[in-house]
């Protein structure tokens, strides 16, 4: 009977385990321009970078730059529209930012079940709280009209700043995510 109990705590355990996992993927996120017509858009350029001094020399990176057009244009291209030289429907850009962050492990509790002497005894175990930093990074994929030259579409995600998040594959998956909301359905 007590190995039943156990089974079921252990399972009941890892369940909560998953689910707090699955709590924490982030969700891109993106606003538009109402009333833009999206549909007009075919051609597309990569904007002009503009020059400035960096506060972050890792996020300003050539081969990142290199890794974040092609996963860019592989999505674009895939989804029908055309990569021109001269006069693009859009231009597109992106921007990359690093931030320190604080967080907050609050208090835990934690329920056991365990032999003490001859007897098994239900078991809490309260902790408290423990503080952490960390730099998050936010990728930002823009979108500008040509012609009225200005910002229509703005996609966005943050992740905890990693080295994998620099890897071709990373950088695809977040581009996909973040253009998983581009052109913005009606």
């Amino acid at each position: 009977m007590k190995l039943i109990y156990q089974r079921r705590f252990t399972l009941l355990a890892i369940l909560t385990g998953l689910l707090l996992l699955g709590g924490c993927a982030s969700v891109p996120h993106n606003e538009y321009v109402e009333g833009t017509d999206f549909s007009r858009y075919q051609t597309f350029a990569w904007a002009p970078r503009d020059v400035h001094t960096v506060d972050d020399p890792i996020l300003d990176s050539q081969i990142l730059n290199q890794r974040v057009e092609r996963a860019v244009r592989g999505v674009l291209l895939s989804r029908g529209y055309t990569e021109v030289k001269d006069n693009p429907d859009m231009l597109v850009t992106y921007h990359a930012a690093s931030k320190e962050r604080i967080r907050a492990v609050g208090y835990g509790i934690g329920l056991g079940y365990h032999s003490y002497s001859a007897y098994w005894r239900h078991s809490i175990h309260f902790a408290a709280p423990e503080y952490d930093t960390y730099e998050e990074g936010v990728f930002i994929i823009d979108v500008v009209d040509h012609q009225q030259d200005r910002l229509v579409w703005r996609g966005w995600d943050t992740a905890v700043l990693t080295q994998e998040n620099f890897s071709e594959s990373q950088v695809l998956f977040m581009t996909q995510k973040i253009l998983s909301g581009f052109p913005p359905l009606r």
